[in-house]
This record gives structure tokens, sequence and C-alpha cells, in this order.
């Protein structure tokens, strides 16, 4: 089980990298200035940390209604188990399209670190649409694969890690990722076909992610802030 938790840990780079853009999302929340009585989703809420988190650092989040959603039901056991009274917890897959799901829709939808991990980000994109209010709020940060910090990631992880990448080059050039890397062309083409999820980051391209948001007509998007190797998107529902 791999819980995402992890990654806002120790002392290693990425950890305070990740804790960075978590700082970042928990003050864009407590700008939002939600009602006291205010719904909060988290899509790929893995084991909860996010709400434990924002409650920490937001005593007034307290009164909110929490929802966390996740594909897998051992991080959903996990995420139960912390018995946060005004938290529940419930199965999404964001590869589905999102149908007449969820039932309710809510004041603030988030997903941090998640789309990279998706198989189908345009069915993803249209879940959290879907579950936001009319004039509610939508907060999404991902990491940046793309140019040089892509290239620097990807080097850094064949020096600290084995195996990183867990075959995702069989069968596809291994140098042309790189060059494309080096141009800053899009990497998205190196997930074709597509999977129903992904370990590793390659191939992730956080500009679909934008892109995905301006084409919806009843989504505007507020604000993209650029943090050392991944953006937070602000957007709002229409």
């Amino acid at each position: 089980m791999v819980v995402h938790e992890r990654s806002y840990r120790g002392i290693h780079p990425f950890s305070f990298f990740h804790r960075l853009r978590l700082r970042r999302v928990v003050k864009a929340t407590r700008a939002l200035s939600l009602p006291p009585d205010g719904a909060i989703a988290d899509f790929g809420c893995s084991n909860g940390f996010f709400f434990t988190e924002l409650l920490q650092a937001m005593p007034e989040a307290g009164s909110f209604n929490l929802f966390g959603f996740d594909h897998s039901t051992e991080l959903l056991a996990a995420a139960r188990s912390r018995n946060l009274d005004n938290a529940v917890f419930d199965y999404v897959d964001l590869n589905e399209p999102p149908g007449d799901r969820p039932k309710r829709q809510f004041d603030l939808v988030t997903c941090f670190e998640t789309l990279e991990h998706v198989g189908n980000v345009a069915n993803a994109i249209r879940t959290l649409l879907a579950a936001c209010k009319p004039g509610g709020a939508l907060l999404i940060s991902a990491p940046n694969e793309i140019g040089l910090p892509g290239l620097l990631k990807y080097a850094a992880r064949k020096v600290v890690r084995r195996r990183p990448y867990q075959g995702f080059f069989r069968g596809q050039s291994e140098s042309r990722y790189v060059w494309a890397l080096l141009t800053g062309r899009s990497i998205t083409a190196f997930r074709d076909p597509a999977a129903d999820g992904y370990g590793p980051h390659l191939g992730f391209d956080w500009r679909v992610v934008l892109d995905h948001l301006n084409r919806s007509p009843s989504c505007r998007v507020v604000r993209v802030d650029s943090l050392i190797f991944g953006y937070v998107i602000a957007a709002r529902k229409a």
C-alpha cells in the first residue's frame, strides 16, 4: 500500500517541495472564507492526511463537512481509522466518467498530487467539476514533469531509487523522452495507449490539466502558482 503522506515527511528534498505546496494549499483554503458549515471534498484523499493537516492549521475547519474519495480500499480504511468526527470517506475511480456521481456538490473540491497517477485525466477533471457547486472553488496541485524541472527529476530518480520507472519505457525510446524534456515539448504521447493508472510521473504534462479546465464552459481558472517543481491551480465553478 502506497501512502502518499510519506512523501511529505522526512528530510528528503522532494518532501520539502511537497510540504511547500501543502502550505500554499492550506493558505488558499483559508483565503476562500468558506461558510461555517461548508463542505470540502478531497479526491485522491489517500489515508486522509490532508484533512488532518487542514484541521491542525485551521481550527475553524472543525465545523466543515469533510468528504474524502479514493480508489484504494486499503487507503480508505486507513483514512477512516483517523476517526475524524466530521469526515466521511468513500470510493471513487477518477478514470471513470462522472455520470451521476458524486450525489452531492461541495463548496471546495481539492485534488493534490493525484492527477499524475490517473489514466484518464479528462474524466478526472469532469468528475472534479461535477462535484463542485456553482460558485464553488477547485484547488489542484500537480508536479511539473516537463522541461528542465522534468529533466532534473528524471535524472535524480535514477540516482536515488532502484528501478524508478517500473518498465515505463518498454517499447519506447528513452532518448526521445529526454529530447522532449530538453526541448520543452509535450510528453503526453508517451502515455499512449493510456493505462488505468501510473506509478511514475513520466509522461504527465500539467498543461493538459490547465487545458481541460480552460476549455470547460463551467470553469474559470483564477490563479496558477508556480512552486518549485510543481503548480497549484485555483479555479471557480460558474
